[in-house]
């Protein structure tokens, strides 16, 4: 979603039509915050889901040793 913030002239506008208008008009743009606000909870949600998982090894979970890959420590 892109956030549309009106512009010096809309705003203007929406004054000199009256209160209605600018309420109106902040309305719609805290629906975009509370939209965006939203997103971006899902997407936090996402990271730490897929970074929990990233931090699995075979050390720290059921996985076999061999899905470690190549990055896993040497024992010295």
């Amino acid at each position: 979603m892109n956030i549309q913030i009106p512009c010096h002239d809309e705003i203007q506008a929406a004054f000199k039509r009256g209160e209605v208008d600018v309420v109106a008009l902040f309305a719609k743009v805290s629906q975009q915050i509370v939209e965006l606000a939203e997103q971006l909870a899902k997407q936090a949600e996402i990271i730490k889901d897929l970074q929990a998982k990233a931090a699995k090894n075979s050390r720290n979970s059921g996985k076999p040793p061999s899905s470690d890959g190549y990055g896993k420590a040497n024992k010295t």
